[in-house]
Formats: C-alpha cells, structure tokens, sequence
C-alpha cells in the first residue's frame, strides 16, 4: 500500500520527502518504498512500539522518531517541513495497494470462499475486500478487531466513525482508537461482517 502511494507521487513530492505515524507495519512498509525509491523517510512511532519494529524501520533508512502521540507529531512535521504524509490507512492509494494481497489469494487459491482480516484503521481489510468483491462477488470478507480496540465494530452499531476513549490491546497493529471515513464506506460497502476478540483469544 505504501509504495503505491509513495510510486504515485510527483517528482516535487518525491524530492520534499515523506512522513508517516506507525506502530510498526505502515512504518516499514513506507520506510521500504522510500529506500527503493531513493526519497527521504522520516517515521514517528509512538514510544511504546516494541524495539524489533523500531530496528526494521531504521535498517530500511528511514529516521525514526519516537513520541508520545505520534500521529499529531507527524503532522506537525509534515507542516514545519514540508514533507508529504502518508496516512496508514484512510488514503485511496494505500488501499489500492493493500488490495493487491486479495489478487494474489485468488490467484494461488481460486476456491477460497473466505477471507479473514484483522482491523485496525480497516485499510487492509478496505483494500482486500474491495478487491476481492471485484473479481469474485460471493466472497465472504471477516474482520476481527480486538474487544479492546473495536473501532469498526462500535462505528457500524451507530452508523457513524466514533473515537473510543483507548485502544486496550498487545495487538500493537491493530491498536486504532478511530477507523477513517475512506474505510468505514469501504467496509459498510464490502465487508460481510465484523468480531471481536479479547486478546486472551
């Protein structure tokens, strides 16, 4: 997903650099692309990230910064130095790359009849089930979320994106105190349904 957003950028973008906010996957996804595209990477991850995620971000050459609330971090970033944001989940371009995943699967495994994702922000399952739908309609696409951090489980009850007050859960990944708009019509559009976990299971 990231590289398809970061491929896509014009040369004055490529040349200011990109900034992402991620507790590990996003970020080497963008630190990644960055490297192979020879731009500049500068990763904010929040201080509780677990150090292996921190290391593969930094061996990819980006520069990692560790804050607090690294989201709003980044963005201040992104405004003081001009770099161009990539938002880990709620961006047409992350999705479009994400949902080259569900190509693959019913590539190598035709008959698959489910697809089971995990939901964060819901870029990946965004991208997968909108992809998967595409080529084979009667696909049924889950997600499952922590009960910790069920933010698209709470914004399909009410019908609208919600912001809990925490994100309880040692599914770092999945951690996503609100899901995007982007991705709340995607999954409203496309996904059959929704669980939860306690992290215990």
């Amino acid at each position: 997903g990231a590289y398809n957003k970061i491929h896509k950028l014009s040369e004055e973008e490529k040349r200011r650099g990109v900034i992402a906010s991620s507790a590990g996957n996003h970020a080497q996804g963008v630190a990644y692309a960055a490297r192979e595209l020879g731009i500049k990477a500068v990763i904010v991850m929040p201080k509780t990230t677990p150090l292996i995620k921190v290391e593969f971000t930094k061996k990819y050459g980006a520069e990692v910064i560790l804050y607090g609330d690294a989201y709003q971090k980044a963005k201040e970033l992104e405004a003081q130095e001009g770099y161009v944001f990539v938002h880990p989940f709620n961006d047409a371009d992350v999705l479009e790359g994400q949902g080259t995943i569900a190509l693959e699967i019913l590539e190598e495994l035709p008959q698959t009849e489910v697809i089971v994702v995990p939901i964060g922000g819901g870029g990946l399952i965004s991208g997968i089930a909108c992809a998967a739908k595409q080529l084979k309609p009667d696909i049924k696409i889950i997600g499952v979320e922590p009960s910790g951090a069920a933010s698209a489980t709470e914004a399909l009850k009410k019908n609208k994106i919600i912001t809990l007050p925490e994100a309880n859960t040692i599914a770092d990944g999945t951690a996503v105190k609100r899901i995007g708009d982007l991705t709340f019509n995607c999954i409203k559009q496309y996904v059959d349904e929704v669980v939860t976990v306690d992290d215990y299971e």
